[in-house]
């Protein structure tokens, strides 16, 4: 056989070995590729069968206060010392005073962080008041959301547009991790239950308030 001829063969052999690892790469690419369509298609398809199960789930009728029952949340406000130094307000009658005046007008008001040392406002309406705690609800996607966890406290302004008295308490803030408790708040308030009730694990935030400092203006003018 000439040099030639098994330079040929050579050349032929080698372009049939590359050749045939092409096939193999190209083949192991498609298997990744459909495994990986498989995968996601069977997520959905699980994501898919968690929302039925949600919207099947039976309307509790125990209230959000039976349900904390007996629970951290609803124990007597602490007077240990926070990690700023600051006492929760434990002067009863004055809870008592301004729990009532802010129950009352718990759809006006507005809530007030903090972040990276600038100030941010924006209306944001009360659930209710539960064992001193008072509740508020927004969304994980909003800057609140993320401003609360990084400082955890607050401030919330109300006030009564008939006599012009206004209230504003600042408060320690807790976010609530309990997915019974969002579930109850959001079977609770109808409002909440048409924006969140198939985002519960995604978007919902439940938090609440406990309150160090309040302070009326225009009471004194009354």
């Amino acid at each position: 056989m000439s040099q030639k001829s098994k330079n040929i063969i050579e050349i032929t052999f080698e372009k049939l070995v590359r050749f045939r690892k092409l096939i193999i790469t190209i083949f192991l690419i498609f298997i990744s590729i459909a495994a990986t369509i498989l995968i996601v298609e069977n997520m959905k398809s699980e994501d898919e069968k968690d929302k039925k199960k949600k919207k099947e789930q039976p309307r509790q009728e125990v209230s959000i206060a039976d349900q904390l029952a007996g629970t951290p949340m609803v124990e007597a406000m602490t007077s240990a010392t926070d990690k700023a130094g600051r006492n929760p307000l434990e002067n009863q009658e004055e809870l008592i005073e301004i729990q009532a005046f802010a129950t009352k007008h718990k759809t006006v008001g507005y809530l007030a962080t903090v972040e990276d040392g600038i100030p941010r406002v924006r209306g944001l309406s009360m659930i209710k008041i539960i064992g001193g705690r008072w509740f508020f609800a927004t969304s994980k996607l909003k800057g609140v959301s993320k401003q609360i966890r990084k400082y955890p406290y607050a401030e919330w302004i109300t006030y009564d547009r008939n006599s012009n008295v206004s209230l504003r308490v600042l408060g320690k803030v807790t976010t609530v991790e309990d997915r019974a408790i969002k579930m109850q708040a959001i079977n609770d308030v109808p409002v909440l239950e048409a924006a969140y009730w198939d985002k519960v694990d995604t978007e919902f935030e439940l938090f609440y308030m406990d309150i160090i400092e309040a302070n009326w203006y225009g009471k004194d003018d009354q």
